[in-house]
């Protein structure tokens, strides 16, 4: 099955170029995403009144004001997919998603601007960019995927916010405060620019009663040479009769599978965050021990991290459809709660292991490896688990709960590693993980290798049978 999967993989790029470029298209979005979630692990040494100025930067910030800083990014995500959720059923996902774009215009007061207001104003509107591309992108992509590889494309795109990461941890040390706030703003003007040729998904215009433009739709991503009778018969009847259910957010909790869903993918949101990988990707830099080692420290230890990550994600993409989305979140959890918990002993007695500082280096590098079976998993579920009038809904409150959970562990990560000490922040990490492998055990349904239509039955009568209990 597994080299079915690959080979099937291969068969769509050699016959479906246009779709592949749709797709990565529209993933520069999450690019631009994680470009600017790296952006303060480069930037907090620059700003911190703790260094000097060195660049002329005109800003300088203290603790309090950098836990501001980096978490006004995810108070704006956290307020804005509800909105985004309505756009992108009211005007489509391709509209929702250039709209993204034009909400990173502020950017530009990082380049013209050295007042600390317009920094936060920047970040908090790169929040709310963030907020909407992560509520249409797992719509969009479970919409012009095939279910055979649904799972493999729908970890791909996590996979462009890691190079963003990526990226920005590599030269941003290496390029000056205003060349790289240049080139950052320069991005979502190029993704407009190329989205605008990209059309829209076939389910939107069949939810618009538009069948002249469902195949027209369908026929793009697909080939032109394909046959997609059946495939466009089968996306119109189950959207027609999804449509015949009310819509809206009460429906997430009123309707009893829909509920089901909703728990599932609300629990792997926040686990995912809580768990603490927003926190490390940006405090890490400044907050690991120091080593002797003169080519190798906490910088270089983040940007090793990022590059596990993304190697990491190409891992996540096949095993997803091989092993089963269960299986694999249940380990990486798992294997999650191991690290941390043993990153938070090191701390607890860092002052009887100076001779091991290489402790903390080790296990965060291997959680950059575990993180592999939870990374992609929220957005995988949004696009599986819920029929079409309540997909923009579920998708807005998992970027909700995703972006509340970067907040809090952005917001008081450093306060508690100052007040309390480091080893309680990632005893708690521990924690979370330690709860995700029980939920997922117990709850999460296995969804692999099954149409939408498949999953939404097998979703009834799960709660069917309960209800009979």
């Amino acid at each position: 099955m597994g080299f079915f999967n690959r080979s099937y993989v291969y068969q769509i790029i050699a016959t479906n170029t246009v779709f592949l470029l749709c797709f990565f298209t529209a993933s520069i979005s999450l690019l631009i995403a994680g470009c600017w979630i790296a952006w303060p692990s480069v930037m907090i040494k620059r700003l911190s009144d703790d260094n000097p100025d060195l660049e002329n930067i005109g800003i300088r910030l203290n603790k309090y004001q950098v836990s501001w800083m980096v978490s006004l990014l995810d108070l704006g995500n956290a307020i804005s997919p509800i909105f985004a959720g309505i756009l992108v059923e009211k005007i489509g996902r391709k509209s929702a998603l250039l709209l993204n774009a034009l909400l990173c215009m502020p950017t530009w007061f990082l380049v013209i601007s050295n007042q600390i207001t317009y920094l936060y104003i920047a970040r908090f509107f790169i929040g709310i960019s963030k907020g909407v591309a992560y509520t249409a992108m797992p719509i969009f992509i479970g919409e012009i995927s095939e279910h055979n590889i649904r799972g493999t494309l729908g970890s791909i795109p996590s996979g462009f916010q890691m190079v963003g990461t990526l990226a920005i941890l590599l030269v941003g040390n290496h390029v000056s405060y205003n060349s790289l706030n240049i080139a950052l703003s320069l991005l979502p003007v190029i993704f407009f620019l190329l989205f605008m040729m990209v059309p829209e998904t076939p389910h939107f215009y069949a939810a618009k009663n538009n069948l002249k433009r469902t195949e027209k739709s369908l026929k793009w991503y697909r080939g032109k040479k394909k046959d997609v009778t059946e495939e466009m018969k089968s996306i119109v009847e189950k959207t027609q009769e999804d449509l015949k259910s009310k819509s809206g957010y009460l429906e997430l909790l009123t309707n009893e599978s829909n509920r089901r869903a909703f728990t599932l993918v609300m629990a792997a949101s926040l686990f995912q965050r809580l768990g603490g990988i927003t926190s490390m990707i940006t405090y890490s830099s400044t907050l690991l021990p120091k080593l002797h080692n003169a080519y190798f420290g906490p910088d270089q230890c983040i940007l090793v991290f990022m590059i596990i990550m993304f190697l990491s994600n190409f891992l996540q993409a096949p095993l997803m459809d091989i092993l089963g989305r269960k299986p694999l979140s249940c380990f990486s959890a798992a294997l999650g709660c191991l690290l941390t918990f043993s990153t938070g002993l090191f701390y607890l007695y860092q002052s009887e292991l100076s001779n091991y500082q290489y402790i903390p280096y080790v296990t965060t590098l291997l959680y950059a490896g575990s993180y592999y079976g939870i990374g992609c998993l929220p957005n995988i579920l949004v696009s599986e688990l819920f029929p079409i009038n309540v997909r923009c809904q579920a998708s807005s409150c998992a970027s909700v709960a995703l972006a509340c959970g970067s907040f809090i562990t952005t917001k008081f990560h450093i306060l508690i590693t100052k007040s309390l000490g480091q080893h309680v922040i990632f005893f708690i990490y521990s924690s979370v993980h330690l709860c995700s492998v029980v939920f997922n055990y117990f709850y999460l349904i296995e969804t692999k290798q099954k149409t939408l239509a498949e999953i939404q039955e097998k979703l009834n009568k799960r709660t069917s049978n309960s209800n009979k209990k």
